[in-house]
């Protein structure tokens, strides 16, 4: 039987938790002592040692539907010092089935001024050279 989505973020954000409560704030080279109503890192020491906005790290570990990539993922596992293993695990639980492949898209390009009127004046003396070729053989 295969986990749900929701069932996947909940245990994705317990794993968060879990790893994040038995980090240190010494053990990552932020000061300690100072009161901290629970054990480990705050969410916003995470977020900072990980180089994303806190915001976005409490939905991870609030569970909510959101998709990190892969570079955020692996910025979570070098802030909570993740070994391989613990790694490969978050690695599957932020792999989003639903998610299409990044596609690089090809942006048309907006012709400038400059090519506007040097098409104008090559229609110009097109049109100019066939109308006195027409006028000419109509006399």
């Amino acid at each position: 039987m295969s986990r749900t989505d929701r069932e996947r973020r909940v245990e994705l954000g317990s794993f968060l938790r879990a790893r994040r409560e038995r980090i240190s704030p010494e053990a990552v080279g932020l000061p300690g002592g100072g009161r901290r109503r629970t054990p480990g890192l705050r969410r916003e020491e995470v977020a900072e040692l990980a180089g994303i906005g806190v915001d976005w790290y409490i939905r991870l570990e609030q569970g909510r539907s959101v998709s990190p990539s892969v570079t955020t993922v692996d910025a979570l596992a070098r802030a909570l010092k993740l070994s391989k293993v613990e790694h490969a695990h978050l690695r599957a639980l932020t792999r989003n089935p639903d998610r299409r492949a990044f596609v690089r898209e090809t942006v048309p390009t907006v012709p400038t001024v400059n090519d506007v009127t040097a098409r104008s004046r090559t229609q110009a003396r097109a049109f100019g050279s066939t109308s006195a070729s027409a006028s000419s053989s109509s006399r």
